[in-house]
């Protein structure tokens, strides 16, 4: 199904399902920092609605580095 196929049938916007998507593939480490809580401050869920993150590990560790 595309983005807007699975949005339609789910009631959402298609940059939500996009979104939804990219959280399932942040990185591993990103992840385990999220839950212990050590993340960076500024990532958020609201910066996160608000970027599209590579899909790349090495450059979504850059990029959240930078907040």
């Amino acid at each position: 199904e595309t983005f807007t196929e699975i949005a339609t049938s789910e009631g959402h916007s298609r940059s939500r399902v996009q979104h939804m998507i990219d959280l399932a593939f942040l990185a591993p480490d990103i992840l385990e920092a999220v839950v212990a809580g050590t993340h960076p401050l500024g990532l958020t869920s609201e910066w996160i609605k608000r970027h599209d993150l590579p899909a790349d590990w090495t450059r979504q560790r850059a990029l959240i580095a930078q907040l």
